[in-house]
C-alpha cells in the first residue's frame, strides 16, 4: 500500500471516530509533519465525514486552549479541528495550562476534538500535558517520497525568490524532511540534495549554529558552482557572507554582566559594556573572509547579468559595508540600486538607498549632503501610508542621522527636536543599540544647552535599557525592570518577538519563591487584593516590574489569561486604568487578571 493510500485509510478511520464522538467529549492527535500535506488531509476529512467539523487557527498569542475554544465557538459546534500549535509564541505554557485544567474540557465541550500536531509538537505534549495525552487517540499521516522531493524542490525556488522569509514552522518541516530523506537519500537527484543542504544551511543559521550553516552552504555551493547557475551562486555566497558577519558580531557582544553589590556611601560606576571592544585578532581575521565572500557574491550577480538582485541585496549589503567601513563599495552599490528602485518606484527602497548615502556621507564628514540625503529619504516615507516595524526603524535611523549632520552643523535645538521624535519611536527589532545612541546623543546635547534635568532622565533610562537588555549589571538604588534579550543587527530573516522574562537579579537575590507564592495567591478565589508592603529601598517596585508582570504575562491561571497593568499615578485612576488597559491590548497582552502598585 503507498503512503496515499495509507494515508486516506487513516482519513476513513478518523471521519468515522469523529461520527460516532458528536455529542461527547473525545481527543484526538493527528500527527503531520507538512503543512500543505495536513491542509490537504484537513479539505479531504471534511469531505468524507458526514459531520460538519469546523476549524479553528489558534493565533500565537494564545495562551490558553481552553479559552481559545469558548472564546471562538462557544457549545454550538459538533465537530472541532484545531490548528497552529506550532505558531504558538509559548507552546509549553499551554500544554502544561491545558493539563491542569483537562475536566474543564470533558465538562465544557460536548464534541470531538482533533489536534493537529507535528512529531515536536507531540513529544511536548506528551512531556508537558501527559494526563491531557492519556485520553487522546493518535492517527498518524505520512508523506510520500514524490511528495517530499516536491517540498524540497519548492520550498528551496520559494526561499530563493523571496530573500529567505521563512518561519519557525517550516524550519521544523525542514528539519523533518531531512530526518526521511535518511532512508530515501537514494532516490534524490544531486539538485535536491544541494536544495536540501541550503535548507540546512539556512535552519542552521537561524539556531545560530554558523559554522554549520557555512558548511551546509558550501556543500550547496558546490553543486551550483558545478551546474554553473550564477543567481543560485550569488545567493548562496551573500548568505555564507552573512553567516561570517554574524560571527564577527558575536565577538563584539560583551559577556552577560552579573549583579555587582553597591559600595557602602555611594553608587559603583563601572564601564557600559557597550562601549567594551571584542574580538581581538580573530575578529580582525575575520573581516576579510566577510569582505571577500561579498564580493564574490558581487561579481556573480554581475555574471549573472542581474543588476537587481544587487539591488534588492543592498539591505543586507548595506549593513555589512558600513560594519567593514568600506563606504565607496558602499556608495557605489546604493547609487546604482537607486536607479533600479527609482525605476520600479518601490518607494521604501529609495529610502533606504538614500538613508546609505546619507551614512557615508556622515562618514566622509560632509554633514550637509547628509542631512539633505536623510531628509529626502523621510519626506519619501512620510508620504507612504504601510506602516511597519521595518518603516518605524528607517524612519527612527533617518531622524538620527539628520540631528547627527544638524550638531556639526551647530543646529542644536533642531536636532535635540529630531533625536526626541527618535526617541518616541522606542526599541525596534528587539534591538536596543540605536536607541542607546540616540539616548546618548540627546543626553550630551541636554547638558551642552544646560539643561540638567532631562539629561539625568536620560541618563536614567540609558541605564535602565541597559539593564533590561544584559548589558549592564544593576547596580545602586534604583527600580529593576523586566529583562529582554537583545537582538543583533545581523539580518536575520526570521523575526522573533521577544516577550519579557523575569529579570536574573530577581533569582540571584533570593525572590524567585516571592514570585511563585505571589502566583499562587492571585490564582485563588479567597485572595480578592493582595498588599506587598516593606520599607522604602528594599525592592518591591523591583518584585513588580522585573518579577511578578513578566511572569504573569508569560503565564496563564488555570484556564484564563493575565492583562497586567502597573500604575502609579491615582489622580485619575480610573482615566488611568482605561489607558493602560488600552495599551495593554493594543500590545497583544489581554487576558482576565490586573497588577497594580
Amino acid at each position: 500500500m503507498t503512503d496515499s493510500q495509507e494515508n486516506e485509510a487513516r482519513l476513513q478511520e478518523l471521519a468515522w471516530a469523529i461520527e460516532t464522538s458528536v455529542g461527547q467529549f473525545k481527543l484526538i492527535l493527528a500527527r503531520c509533519n507538512y503543512a500543505k500535506l495536513r491542509d490537504r488531509l484537513i479539505a479531504r476529512l471534511q469531505e468524507i465525514c458526514e459531520v460538519e467539523i469546523r476549524v479553528l487557527h489558534l493565533k500565537p498569542s494564545e495562551r490558553t486552549l481552553h479559552k481559545a475554544i469558548q472564546e471562538e465557538f462557544g457549545d454550538n459546534i459538533q465537530a472541532l479541528m484545531i490548528t497552529g500549535l506550532e505558531t504558538l509564541r509559548d507552546l509549553p505554557q499551554m500544554l502544561t495550562s491545558a493539563n491542569q485544567v483537562r475536566e474543564e474540557f470533558r465538562r465544557s465541550f460536548a464534541f470531538p476534538i482533533v489536534l493537529w500536531v507535528n512529531d515536536e509538537i507531540y513529544q511536548q505534549f506528551s512531556q508537558l500535558a501527559p494526563d491531557l495525552e492519556s485520553w487522546a487517540t493518535t492517527n498518524i499521516f505520512t508523506i510520500s517520497s514524490d511528495e517530499l522531493t516536491e517540498f524540497i524542490q519548492q520550498t528551496a525556488t520559494e526561499l530563493f525568490a523571496n530573500s529567505f522569509n521563512i518561519t519557525l514552522e517550516l524550519c521544523t518541516e525542514i528539519k523533518s524532511a531531512w530526518q526521511e530523506l535518511q532512508n530515501t537519500a537514494e532516490l534524490f537527484t544531486l539538485n535536491t540534495q544541494a536544495n536540501c543542504q541550503f535548507l540546512r544551511g539556512l535552519v542552521a543559521y537561524i539556531e545560530q549554529y554558523l559554522d554549520t550553516a557555512i558548511t551546509y552552504y558550501q556543500q550547496s555551493l558546490a553543486f551550483w558552482q558545478t551546474s554553473n547557475n550564477l543567481e543560485r551562486q550569488g545567493q548562496i555566497l551573500s548568505q555564507i557572507t552573512i553567516c561570517y558577519y554574524a560571527k564577527a558580531r558575536k565577538l563584539d557582544q560583551p559577556n552577560p554582566p552579573t549583579p555587582f553589590p553597591t559600595r557602602e556611601g555611594g553608587e559603583e560606576e563601572l564601564p557600559s559594556p557597550r562601549r567594551r571592544g571584542a574580538g581581538g585578532e580573530v575578529k580582525a581575521d575575520m573581516i576579510p573572509q566577510i569582505q571577500n565572500y561579498l564580493d564574490q557574491s558581487i561579481n556573480a550577480f554581475e555574471s549573472a547579468q542581474r543588476p537587481d538582485l544587487i539591488a534588492n541585496s543592498l539591505e543586507q549589503f548595506g549593513i555589512i559595508l558600513r560594519y567593514l567601513k568600506n563606504w565607496q563599495q558602499l556608495k557605489n552599490l546604493a547609487e546604482r540600486a537607486l536607479q533600479i528602485h527609482q525605476a520600479e518606484n518601490n518607494k521604501i527602497k529609495i529610502a533606504q538607498d538614500y538613508n546609505y548615502l546619507a551614512a557615508v556621507a556622515l562618514a566622509q564628514a560632509n554633514w550637509q549632503p547628509a542631512q539633505e540625503l536623510a531628509q529626502t529619504a523621510l519626506d519619501i516615507l512620510a508620504n507612504y501610508s504601510d506602516v511597519t516595524t521595518t518603516n518605524y526603524a528607517l524612519r527612527q535611523e533617518l531622524l538620527f542621522n539628520i540631528a547627527q549632520a544638524q550638531q556639526h552643523l551647530k543646529k542644536y535645538q533642531i536636532a535635540i527636536n529630531n533625536l526626541a521624535a527618535a526617541r518616541a519611536i522606542g526599541i525596534t527589532n528587539n534591538d536596543p543599540e540605536i536607541y542607546l545612541k540616540i539616548l546618548d546623543d540627546l543626553r550630551e546635547l541636554f547638558l551642552q544647552q544646560k539643561q540638567y534635568l532631562p539629561a539625568f532622565d536620560t541618563k536614567l533610562e540609558i541605564r535602565s535599557i541597559e539593564q533590561q537588555f544584559g548589558l549592564r549589571a544593576f547596580i545602586g538604588a534604583g527600580r529593576l525592570e523586566a529583562a529582554k534579550q537583545a537582538g543583533t543587527p545581523n539580518i536575520t530573516p526570521l523575526k522573533l518577538e521577544n516577550k519579557d522574562s523575569i529579570a536574573p537579579e530577581i533569582a540571584a537575590s533570593g525572590r524567585q519563591l516571592d514570585i511563585e507564592q505571589l502566583i499562587e495567591r492571585i490564582g485563588r478565589p479567597d485572595y480578592k487584593l493582595i498588599v506587598i508592603h516593606g520599607q522604602s529601598g528594599v525592592g518591591k517596585s523591583s518584585l513588580v516590574n522585573a518579577g511578578l508582570v513578566p511572569a504573569l504575562k508569560n503565564k496563564a491561571i488555570g484556564y484564563r489569561d493575565n492583562l497586567p497593568v502597573v500604575m502609579r499615578g491615582y489622580s485619575n485612576w480610573v482615566r488611568e486604568l482605561v489607558r493602560l488597559m488600552g495599551e495593554a491590548r493594543g500590545a497583544g497582552e489581554w487576558g482576565s487578571r490586573g497588577a497594580g502598585e
